[in-house]
């Protein structure tokens, strides 16, 4: 590719411009001269070996006073001033009214020497007449106005005085400018001082005339802060109020006004390091940019604006491939726009640097012949980062065409989107409690239903055995007859006392028994517990997030303590087993000795030496024992069912702990930001409800068809509904298909979240839901990188489509326009709106071989890059599509209404048509 057609490649980019730097001339030196050197000769040999030791500001105004002789100086040097890429006249005029000091007011004429020769700026600076003689700022006239002031006067002394004294009235001199061809206006730009001593600011008291030099110029040369803030619109007068005084909004532009070093002043340094930026090539059209955009081309700091990281800015593709003329393609660190026709590599070239680097995804084309031949030319270039390196493991966030679209039609991928995101704006510890919360509720609730089952069986079972046993009022009946009868029979040998008596201890002992039958059973259980953990097994979900070292020092304490608990909880059970076995062994010598008693003996032996008493005591005996079974289980039986119904109610309590959990974290899930704000809410899961009920109900029955068509409408009905089906199971009273039985059937409706985290969207107070499908997919776009903290570049294929004109404009250039600003943007782009409107500081043509389409050396695809002010007509003498004309012209020759998009910008920030 020719080397002349576009030097500056990587389009508009911050550079320091001083255009206010006073060269030694006798005009300058007539006014300021702080110059070393004896005479103007060596003040101007010094000036120039100064100049030539600037390397970082590329272009430089040169100004003097009424004349061009300091910037012919400078330009008759250019050969050793190679390292300035654009040298321009900066032309210091004085206009009336005077200051609140009695100073005239500094006006500035910049010319655009490319198109402007130096006689035709010479005969319009003398054009303007000073006094009833009509003088004009040559130097012959002034010294003829000098002399005016005093005849004695050398002509050095006259020259001193007529250039002080020289000035052109502010309507003269519009009158003048306005009178130009248009040729002529358009490549001179006008700025005025707002300095209060000599500055359209100090003017006295006539604010009128004030606003009509403002109305007059194009920019205002001043370094304040404050100024600059005003005259865009961000000060004491909004943007529509400035543009009502004085016609647009105006740039403000500052310089050096280096006037030499004798007072300690350093070349192209301003005070206070107040050094002007302007985001342009190094051109006059260039420099017209910040009309367009006074508040984003142009700023005055010490620091470059807008500075990325290197790592965070992709610098340009190597690129070596049979199919693509170019061998490198660079990009700009903010805003780069790819345009071109139908088919013309826009799209592959973006989807190659994004297969080449890493991506929050996989990157899959629908068309696998595309996908094949994008990563067939991904494998043949190299990305090449700012700070030099080749890093290909580096995050890209890519979108490719229609994306956003399909992501603001699937609610499932924009919950899980917004999830990701509130993860990344540290609500992932929230996020993950809730998970865990979900997760061990549900296993809570699936061991409490077991436990409730297991309960209700056991109930069942302890029933059977209690029938079994026989009936207990039966029993007692049975055992007082018994007793009455045994009563009744005459024994000669004991008393009715000793018979009282007998039966007291006899109860004491088959009490003392029952209670050893009792702590037997206890001794056996304990037995049983010492193989129980009464700690959870495992909690390596829980370990997770910690480091490889730290959970390994956790696992260790966890395992420190689970064996300490272990020895201990051992330790405790051997102690109640060692308490029951002490009891019983004291039980049963209590028993011994009862069955000592004299009393006792002496009856036991009568009742045995009596076939008829002894066979009532063996009946009793029975009886009692029976009574105790049963009396025990029925006890067992009263002790399961309150079991039973505490278990039911944890069931119910972690049943509603689901919605309650939600309820209380909802809060804590919204977000906003930029006029986009996500709102949490809960959803329940209808259609998995009833997909549970419908596969495991037998729909034969109208009831049950009812219980499966299920219409939710709060928590608590839905609470009812459940436990009301709860209970039908429980009772077996309805009919299951699908292998499902009342348990595993209350285990997946009870043990199972159906209420979900979702999210509402707004954006400027619009509901995400009612938005059309392309505001939609803006508003994913601005959910996907307004609410992650990543400074990586963005890869944006087409995301014009389905966005109307005013829409693309109002929302998504906007949104460019401010986020290129934070982090490095290549979109691909059929809007002119998007590359113009969004002032792309960098703009790549693609083009296809074709026919009429030509590429160098008949490559399949060829680039070319350049910024919006880079223009030239087109050239029909060249042959390649891409070299015959500038940017500007392409973008207005490719996008389809690229002509109108430039003049909107162009008066975006004016009331003028």
């Amino acid at each position: 590719m020719s080397s002349n057609i576009n030097k500056y490649p990587r389009g508009s980019e911050w550079r320091k411009w001083d255009l206010h730097l006073h060269a030694p001339s006798k005009y300058t030196c007539a006014k300021n001269d702080q110059y070393i050197g004896t005479s103007l000769e060596e003040k101007q040999k010094n000036f120039i070996a100064e100049l030539k030791n600037v390397t970082d500001i590329p272009v430089i105004g040169i100004t003097d006073y009424f004349s061009l002789d300091g910037y012919k100086l400078v330009l008759s040097q250019k050969d050793d001033l190679a390292q300035f890429k654009l040298i321009l006249p900066n032309i210091e005029l004085r206009i009336t009214p005077v200051t609140t000091n009695n100073r005239k007011v500094n006006l500035h004429i910049i010319p655009n020497t490319k198109e402007l020769r130096v006689e035709e700026i010479e005969r319009f600076l003398h054009k303007f007449e000073f006094g009833p003689d009509r003088l004009t700022c040559k130097e012959s006239d002034l010294i003829s106005l000098g002399k005016k002031f005093n005849q004695r006067f050398s002509k050095e002394e006259a020259f001193i005085k007529g250039l002080n004294e020289f000035s052109i009235s502010y309507d003269k001199f519009f009158e003048v400018y306005n009178a130009l061809a248009d040729k002529v206006k358009e490549n001179i730009l006008i700025g005025v001082s707002n300095n209060r001593g000599d500055g359209a600011s100090g003017i006295k008291d006539i604010t009128g005339i004030r606003e009509i030099i403002y109305s007059g110029v194009h920019f205002i040369f001043s370094g304040q802060p404050s100024d600059r803030e005003y005259f865009i619109g961000n000060g004491v007068d909004t943007k529509e109020l400035i543009k009502q005084k004085y016609g647009d909004l105006k740039p403000s532009i500052h310089g050096s006004d280096y006037h030499g070093s004798k007072n300690e002043k350093t070349i192209c340094i301003p005070d206070l390091n107040r050094f002007c930026w302007i985001k342009a090539d190094p051109t006059f059209e260039g420099l017209k940019q910040v009309l367009y955009e006074p508040e984003e081309r142009v700023i005055i700091q010490a620091n470059k604006p807008e500075e990325k990281a290197g790592y965070q800015v992709i610098d340009h593709i190597d690129i070596d491939s049979n199919s693509i003329y170019n061998s490198k393609v660079p990009f700009n660190p903010n805003l780069s726009s790819v345009i071109g026709g139908r088919s013309s590599g826009k799209s592959i070239l973006l989807g190659s640097i994004a297969l080449k680097l890493k991506t929050p995804r996989r990157i899959e084309f629908d068309d696998k012949e595309y996908q094949s031949f994008v990563q067939s030319i991904s494998d043949t270039i190299r990305v090449i980062w700012k700070d030099g390196k080749e890093e290909n493991g580096r995050e890209v966030e890519y979108f490719e065409q229609g994306y956003m679209h399909r992501i603001a039609m699937d609610e499932s991928q924009l919950n899980k989107i917004i999830n990701d995101i509130l993860v990344q704006k540290g609500k992932e510890p929230t996020l993950d409690a809730y998970k865990k919360f979900i997760t061990d509720n549900s296993k809570s609730i699936s061991g409490l239903i077991s436990d409730y089952f297991q309960i209700l069986q056991d109930i069942q079972e302890k029933n059977q055995k209690a029938l079994e046993k026989g009936d207990k009022k039966g029993i007692e009946s049975e055992i007082a007859k018994l007793r009455d009868e045994l009563n009744q029979l005459s024994v000669t040998t004991i008393t009715d006392v000793e018979k009282q008596k007998y039966e007291e201890v006899k109860n004491e002992i088959t009490g003392k028994i029952h209670r050893a039958q009792l702590l037997t059973n206890d001794i056996s259980s304990f037995e049983k517990l010492r193989s129980t953990s009464i700690l959870k097994d495992n909690i390596d979900y829980e370990l997770i997030s910690l480091s490889a070292a730290k959970k390994k020092l956790v696992s260790t304490i966890i395992d420190k303590i689970k064996s300490e608990v272990g020895h201990k909880w051992i330790e405790e059970l051997d102690k109640l087993s060692n308490s029951a076995n002490t009891e019983k062994e004291t039980l049963g010598q209590s028993i011994g000795e009862l069955n000592k008693d004299a009393l006792y003996i002496k009856v036991s032996q009568a009742y045995k030496g009596n076939a008829q008493l002894s066979d009532y005591e063996a009946k009793i005996k029975t009886q009692t024992d029976k009574l105790f079974e049963i009396t025990s289980l029925l006890g067992e039986i009263d002790n399961l069912r309150k079991q039973l119904t505490q278990t039911k109610e944890k069931i119910k309590t972690g049943h509603k702990l689901f919605y309650q959990k939600i309820s209380e974290i909802i809060p804590q899930l919204s977000d906003a930001k930029d006029g986009l704000e996500i709102k949490a809410r809960c959803r329940f899961e209808a259609g998995q409800y009833r997909s549970i009920l419908s596969t495991s109900l037998n729909l034969q029955g109208y009831s049950n068809q009812d219980l499966a068509n299920y219409e939710y409408n709060d928590f608590k009905s839905f609470e009812e509904h459940q436990f009301e089906l709860f209970k039908k199971l429980e009772k077996n009273e309805l009919t299951l298909k699908g292998g499902y039985n009342s348990q595993s059937l209350s285990t997946s409706l009870l043990s199972t979240n159906f209420f979900s985290l979702n999210y509402d969207i707004e954006y400027e107070n619009d509901d995400f839901k009612k938005m059309s499908d392309g505001k939609k997919a803006f508003v994913v776009l601005k959910l996907l990188l307004d609410f992650n903290d990543k400074d990586c570049p963005i890869l944006i294929d087409q995301p014009e489509d389905d966005l109307d004109n005013r829409a693309i404009y109002n929302d998504l250039v906007q949104y460019l326009r401010k986020k290129k600003k934070k982090r490095q943007i290549i979109v691909v782009t059929h809007n002119p709106n998007i590359a113009v409107g969004g002032d792309s500081e960098l703009v790549i043509c693609a083009n296809q071989h074709g026919e009429k389409n030509f590429n160098r050396d008949g490559k399949k695809f060829q680039y070319i890059t350049g910024s919006l002010e880079h223009t030239f007509p087109c050239n029909d003498e060249v042959k390649e599509i891409l070299e015959c004309q500038g940017t500007r012209e392409h973008v207005c020759e490719i996008l389809e209404g690229g002509n109108i998009a430039f003049k909107l910008r162009e008066r975006k920030y004016s009331i003028k048509d």
